[in-house]
């Protein structure tokens, strides 16, 4: 898997989408054999054992332990593969957490992404914080990018970072690309090839840190306005992570809040009217009383939760928006969300993510259209939400 290709990822992820849980109307029930047949395992999310082909698996917390010929996708709160041998592993997550894996290649993104496995080929690798432990080997090339890179194991192929922080203390066999404000050379550094970095800052180099070939730093300067091709790349690579984000949200929320999910997904179909309206009345009222409740200082703690819940229920909203649409798409269909198992609704939910954000895409009206289904959403989560409190729902 060449890097020159993570739209791959994009492919595989539509592709995983469609086979998330198409479940008729003429169902009786989701039962927890038709969620593992579909590649979903009810809670505790686990996959485990001797597997055949694609393997799909989500959850607030997702546990893989698996030998499979074919590629695995996960996707959750906090996902932990381990001691797995699989073709491909495509991973998103609030933590991402690779131990003792051996497969060919690795997409991983998420807000703390970690490595300690075994890769034939090349490794992909976004978040808050990505690490390649020292017992992570790559036969292949590794690109990374997030708030700080870090790396201990050892690279085959080059090594291509962009990071706020970057450290090496490992080995790469091939030429290293950096660009980061702040780059380290740790003292087991062994870099064989050519060192580029860019970074307002000189290199940090400690004792012990080797580099075979030239080093050669180029200031960061003001950018030139990017040209037709690189605008479009980066905006491409923007969808998709807005994508990723929201299906690993879907994902988390639908794991730890499903009746909250499920009922504002129901409500938002069995009364638009209603959810459009209350939505309307959240999204202007809750800034605004909290606007005037920080003003009298004493309503400051109040102010703060109000828009702390404003957040989960705009979140709440947004998912369960995606999950009306998504199940009334033609090639999934189905009942109403409230009797849907977890495979089968998480499936709802990422193909309406993925089709707002094609929505999202189209001029003038993409915008429009995505705040008005977030609307419809957050008046939704916010009746149901009451509904729930009030032992109604």
């Amino acid at each position: 898997m060449p890097l020159s290709r993570p739209g791959r990822f994009l492919a595989a992820l539509v592709l995983a989408v469609a086979a998330l849980g198409p479940a008729s109307a003429a169902d009786n029930a989701d039962t927890d054999a038709d969620d593992a047949a579909r590649g979903f395992i009810a809670a505790p999310q686990q996959l485990s054992g001797t597997l055949q082909g694609k393997q799909f698996i989500a959850g607030p917390e997702v546990y893989v332990d698996a030998k499979t010929d074919d590629d695995i996708f996960a996707a959750g709160g906090d996902v932990e593969i381990r001691t797995a041998e699989v073709l491909d592993i495509f991973a998103a997550g609030a933590v991402v957490d690779l131990t003792d894996v051996t497969a060919e290649d690795a997409i991983l993104a998420g807000g703390t992404v970690s490595t300690r496995g075994v890769l034939a080929g090349d490794l992909i690798a976004a978040g808050a914080s990505v690490e390649l432990g020292h017992t992570a080997r790559v036969a292949g090339d590794v690109l990374a990018a997030g708030g700080r890179v870090a790396l201990a194991g050892d690279v085959e192929g080059d090594l291509r970072a962009a990071a706020g922080e970057i450290r090496i203390d490992g080995t790469v066999a091939g030429n290293v690309n950096l660009a980061g404000e702040r780059i380290v050379l740790g003292p087991n550094a062994d870099i064989r090839g050519d060192l580029t970095y860019r970074s307002a800052q000189e290199l940090q180099r400690m004792t012990g840190a080797r580099v075979a070939g030239q080093i050669s730093r180029k200031t960061l300067e003001r950018p030139e306005m990017p040209g037709l091709v690189d605008m479009i790349l980066a905006g491409a690579l923007g969808w998709f992570g807005v994508v990723v984000s929201g299906i690993a949200l879907g994902a988390l929320l639908v794991g730890t809040v499903p009746r909250l999910i499920a009922g504002a997904s129901d409500s938002i179909v069995v009364a638009p009217w209603g959810s459009l309206g209350i939505g309307l009345l959240v999204l202007v009222g809750v800034p605004v009383a909290a606007a005037v409740l920080m003003a009298t200082v004493v309503g400051i703690p109040v102010a703060v939760l109000a828009l702390l819940l404003y957040g989960v229920l705009a979140a709440v909203g947004l998912i369960a928006a995606a999950l009306a649409i998504g199940k009334h798409l033609p090639w999934i269909g189905g009942r109403h969300a409230g009797t849907l198992g977890f495979g089968p609704r998480f499936g709802r939910v990422a193909a309406g993510i993925v089709l707002l954000a094609l929505v999202g895409l189209l001029p003038f009206v993409g915008g429009f259209l995505i705040l008005l289904a977030a609307i419809f959403g957050l008046g939704a989560a916010a009746t149901q939400g009451w509904q729930l409190v009030g032992g109604r729902g």
